[in-house]
């Protein structure tokens, strides 16, 4: 009688890890004398980055108002996976 023999290959599974960060900011008024600064930063995990996460700021001034917003996220297919940024600013006189 012949018996199979069964080899098992082990391989350690590794964590997968990664961060990062969005930077917002908004200026309102001349950059040499603003009137309003407003600036944030988020620090990401793994799960945040996957997840897709956005962030918004504004300044606002009387009837005058600056706003800007970022969004990041990754897309992940069979064959590859890609960041993505985006954002917009505006700012309004009144």
């Amino acid at each position: 009688m012949i018996l199979p023999i069964l080899a098992i290959i082990s391989m350690p599974i590794e964590p997968l890890s990664g961060s990062g960060s969005i930077y917002v900011f908004d200026i309102l008024g001349p950059s040499s004398d603003p009137i309003c600064i407003h600036a944030e930063t988020y620090d990401l995990g793994l799960a945040e980055l996957l997840e897709g996460e956005e962030a918004d700021v504004v300044c606002i001034d009387g009837q005058d108002s600056a706003q800007s917003h970022a969004e990041i996220s990754v897309l992940i297919s069979d064959t590859q996976f890609r960041p993505e940024m985006s954002g917009w600013g505006d700012a309004v006189a009144g």
